[in-house]
This record gives structure tokens, sequence and C-alpha cells, in this order.
């Protein structure tokens, strides 16, 4: 996981914020866009209210948290562009929320601390299978003769939501 730090009224803030540049992503493939995604107690989002949420931004070879967008993961799904991403199309920006309505699970596991954000990191980046992602859940222990079964994130969903492990943000 890497860290970002930039600066803000003389100080310096660290941002506890995963990066993943698209141009490294293997699961499912190489993506037009790159993103920022934390758990929800990260340093850079103690004083600010919000939830689930990534921060895109259109460029796969290059990144900078004061350039990128921000998406939600619930209710409206609303995205707000980056600087740089003003006039990107309604066909890629459609194409971002696919990725990120299909992996949602996962990213709302690292959100509420279920799923440690180095394992989604090193999962999309194809350095780790999905056999060995599912083993990083923290419920695992409890429930691995389950989860060994799991081929799919729909299943992940289906069984953190029957026995209530974290919250999904279903809308």
């Amino acid at each position: 996981m890497k860290l970002n730090i930039r600066e803000n009224d003389n100080m310096n803030l660290l941002f506890e914020m995963a990066n993943i540049r698209g141009k490294y992503v293997k699961i499912p493939h190489r993506l037009n866009f790159s993103f920022y995604f934390s758990p929800k107690d990260a340093i850079e989002s103690k004083d600010i209210c919000h939830g689930l949420r990534v921060k895109p931004l259109f460029n796969p070879e290059k990144m900078s948290i004061d350039k990128a967008g921000t998406l939600k993961l619930h209710g409206d799904w609303k995205y707000i562009p980056g600087e740089d991403d003003k006039n990107i199309g309604a066909k890629a920006v459609k194409e971002m929320k696919k990725f990120f309505s299909d992996y949602k699970t996962l990213f709302a596991a690292v959100w509420e601390k279920a799923l440690p954000p180095d394992a989604l990191y090193d999962y999309f980046r194809g350095v780790i299978q999905f056999d060995d992602l599912i083993t990083e859940f923290e419920f695992y222990d409890d429930y691995k003769d389950n989860m060994n079964n799991f081929k799919s994130v729909d299943d992940i969903t289906e069984f953190v939501s029957t026995y209530n492990l974290f919250d999904l943000w279903l809308d």
C-alpha cells in the first residue's frame, strides 16, 4: 500500500489511502483510470463525515490525490470529477462505475475494516488470487469451511449479508 502526503494550510497531512494505478490492474483487466481507497478511520477521513467512497482519476499512468475526483459507492453514486477529468465521456464514467459496482463488497470490506487494504491492492494487481483474498477477511477463521467454497464476489456479498458481518452499504 502506498501512502501519500500533501500540504494543506502549512501542515503535512498523511493520507492512509491505498492507490492503484489502472495500468497495473490485472483483475479484472487493465483500467483506463486509477483510484485511491481507504478504511473509514484513515487519518484523512477522521475530520470528514462521509460514507463509503473512492477517489478516481482518469489517468492509468500517474496519480495525484489533489487531482482525484470522488465517487460515492452508495445512495446516488454521485461522481465529482477531478481537476483533469472534466471532459471525460459518459461511457468512460459508466464503465468506471460498473467496475466499482462489481467490486463494491470488497471496497466496503476495506472501509469497514473487515479486509486489509493491502490485500485488496494485491488482489487487483494479480499478486494474490481470489482464494488468497478470501483468507484475508477478519472473520475467515470463524467461517473458513463456508468461505473456502467461494468463487466470486457475489458469494462474499451473499454470505456477508446472511450473517450481517459488516455494512455492505446497500441502497
